[in-house]
């Protein structure tokens, strides 16, 4: 069940917010930059009214880097009405479909500060209806009096906010949000900011303001109008949790949600430092299908309500994402993978769902043209499976590497030192320095900058090769890609088959070795050379592969069956013919209930993928 959690959302990140991610911009000059955008909308949700979607003004202070008389920043399809600079009417240029060119009168001196002011509106014409897109959403839905309701909402990642609001939509570039809205009154409003006040004025409307956010990317801005039910509770920390849905999905699933989301960010709250930043938190669930969406303080998402683990991923982000920010979209693993990561946090059977995970990656690869973690080509099929899998399950072997709470403390170093800030991969690795600079034994071997690079630079996965001769083990590695990638490989050995987390050596093959030699008499009988934290492949030769059967066989009764069954089914995908046979005709014999058509499948694709029947 939960294998299936962590899977359909990375399979829904593959079918949704890859698509989103195909309109990329360039980022902007950098002559500029933004230190606060405070947001004025007037919203009119329900197209009936026939009154424009949005108007609105945003005044944005900012900073000058290098005097200039140029101002660039985003937007895309909204009607600029006017805008000023201190004031001052200036002209100005759409040069690009996404961005603006101001002039400004005087020349602007380098480290003044400086007022942008715009007035603009949105039309119909700039509205997202469609679930695979960015933007503001504008959405109905039939309350159960069978009358048609209306909500609003937005989709910022990657490059959405310029499309609801003129900005600096450029991921490196943090500044703060502030928001007013002006909406229809029997409305209630969302928005990352804790709402302050709420005034109703004379002609039907409300006027909801709120709090100033801290410094953020502009893809996290985000408002959201409805006439939805909620309910609310207290984090243990005394943050209010609050939960929005229409009926009837809020009398089925607003409780479960609810306590989801309580349960998550109680988890997470206490294992993470610093603190969460802001006064609240909100989970805002639309009628749509489809992806969830990390806005800091105000989740949105789609369908009847909250499962577990994407409640767990999306909570993850307000630290991972939101606090600490990929400095550029090919960085976007610092935002992914560490959530996926903690996705996978406070489970049951922890190793098993590595495994299963990391052996669907390793199919989705050799179909796919296999990317690094780190990857400036976009791929629209490929790029999420390296960004969230690849790079939660390079997370998950650093835990079994160094310890989980080595790995937390080192996490939560990183998160401070960073807070508020863009960030690159090697950066976090740079956190790991001291540690390994301490260490004594197979630690020792590895240099975490190198470590840190080869894993998320390079393509594809290693594939240990591993073979007896006389008293030896002898392992090789190659890479899946085909290219000659190698790498520092931690082997997590097994002594027992019982799969224990607790009970596993660690041995380093070093990128340099052509092959690496374990004595026999070292190590248990036939032992298990990938408890499951390893990020790569294991094939044993077919007299390793029978031994490690008969030993199966002699201990049916007390081994792991999770891991009897994993073996099993990695061998449909062994590069030997006669392995793969066995192993289908294994599994048969002792799980016929548990013939899924998922491995069946992955197997078949596999085995077209490399050719081999």
């Amino acid at each position: 069940m939960f294998l299936s959690v962590v899977l359909l959302l990375i399979a829904r990140v593959v079918s949704q917010k890859e698509k989103l991610g195909a309109y990329v911009i360039p980022p902007l000059p950098g002559n500029v930059l933004p230190i606060l955008h405070q947001v004025y909308l007037w919203i009119e949700p329900d197209p009936r009214a026939h009154a424009p979607l949005i108007r609105g003004d945003v005044n944005i202070t900012v900073e000058v880097v290098n005097e200039t008389r140029e101002i660039f920043l985003n937007s895309k399809n909204l009607i600029i009405r006017q805008v000023k600079v201190d004031g001052n009417k200036v002209s100005w240029e759409q040069v690009e479909p996404y961005l603006l060119n101001l002039h400004s009168n005087t020349l602007l001196s380098k480290a003044s500060k400086h007022q942008i002011w715009i007035e603009f509106d949105i039309i119909d014409s700039n509205l997202a209806v469609a679930l695979a897109t960015i933007g503001i959403k504008r959405d109905s839905y039939n309350d159960t009096d069978g009358r048609v309701r209306y909500y609003v909402s937005t989709q910022g990642e990657e490059f959405g906010a310029h499309l609801y609001v003129p900005c600096f939509d450029d991921v490196s570039m943090k500044s703060q949000w502030s928001l007013t809205i002006k909406h229809p009154k029997s409305y209630k409003a969302l928005s990352n900011g804790k709402l302050l006040s709420r005034i109703q004025t004379i002609d039907g409307y409300a006027i909801s303001k709120f709090e100033k956010t801290p410094k953020m990317s502009s893809y996290l801005f985000t408002f959201c109008l409805s006439e939805f039910k909620s309910l609310t509770t207290k984090a243990a920390n005394g943050i209010p949790l609050t939960i929005y849905m229409k009926e009837p999905e809020f009398t089925k699933n607003g409780s479960s949600g609810l306590r989801y989301l309580n349960e998550t960010f109680n988890f997470l709250s206490s294992a993470l430092r610093p603190s969460y930043p802001l006064p609240k938190m909100d989970v805002f669930v639309a009628p749509w299908e489809g992806f969830s969406m990390e806005n800091w303080g105000v989740i949105t998402t789609g369908g009847d309500g909250m499962d577990f683990g994407t409640t767990q991923h999306e909570l993850a982000h307000q630290w991972f994402g939101n606090l600490v920010t990929a400095k550029s979209w090919d960085q976007y693993w610092l935002n992914e993978g560490f959530a996926t990561y903690w996705q996978l946090q406070n489970f049951p059977n922890e190793i098993t769902n590595i495994a299963l995970i990391r052996d669907s990656i390793f199919v989705r690869d050799m179909l796919d043209d296999a990317l690094p973690i780190v990857a400036a080509k976009r791929n629209l099929v490929q790029a999420p499976w390296s960004r969230y899998g690849k790079g939660a399950l390079l997370l998950c072997m650093i835990d079994g590497l160094i310890g989980k709470q080595n790995l937390w403390n080192i996490m939560n170093e990183y998160l401070e030192a960073n807070a508020y800030k863009s960030v690159v991969t090697a950066q976090f690795f740079a956190s790991f320095e001291t540690f390994f600079q301490d260490q004594r034994g197979e630690l020792a071997k590895i240099n975490i900058t190198r470590f840190g690079y080869d894993w998320t630079h390079q393509a594809g996965y290693p594939i240990v090769s591993i073979s007896k001769n006389g008293e030896n083990y002898i392992l090789t590695q190659k890479s899946s890609s085909g290219n000659g990638e190698r790498w520092d490989i931690p082997l997590f050995i097994q002594e027992d088959l019982l799969c224990s987390k607790n009970n596993y050596s660690i041995k380093v093959f070093p990128k340099e070795s052509q092959n690496l030699k374990l004595l026999v008499s070292s190590l248990p009988k036939s032992p298990n050379f990938n408890i499951g934290y390893g990020y790569y492949k294991v094939e044993l030769d077919e007299g390793l592969f029978d031994e490690r059967v008969e030993l199966f066989e002699d201990k049916q009764t007390n081994c792991d069956s999770s891991a009897h069954y994993r073996f099993l089914v990695e061998g449909t995908i062994n590069a030997n013919k006669n392995i793969r046979k066995k192993s289908t005709n294994l599994l048969k014999k002792h799980f016929p209930e548990r013939q899924e058509k998922q491995f069946t499948d992955e197997s078949q694709k596999l085995r077209l993928g490399l050719g081999i029947f």
